[in-house]
């Protein structure tokens, strides 16, 4: 018949190294997201800057008129800005 062999002999029991080991992997998956999500906004911010400087100006030219209403604790009205 067969001979009697114990499982316990192959495998080794964890030690202190391998929580410590599990836990530089799980930093080493939130510093890995971290880095994923500030390169996709440093990217957002890239293209925004370079939509920015090379968006066309506008043709627009001549008189501008803005009515700004004016409300404080002391004082409620409106306030009549223009270019010429």
């Amino acid at each position: 018949m067969g001979r009697s062999v114990s499982t316990s002999a192959f495998l080794p029991l964890p030690s202190e190294d391998c929580a410590e080991i599990s836990s530089l992997g799980d930093d080493a998956g939130t510093f890995g997201i971290a880095g994923g999500v500030a390169l996709g906004v440093g990217a957002a911010v890239g293209l925004a800057t370079l939509a920015y400087a090379l968006w066309p100006e506008s043709t627009q030219s001549g008189a501008a008129t803005h009515i700004v209403p004016l409300v404080s604790p002391d004082v409620a009205g409106a306030v009549f800005r223009g270019s010429f």
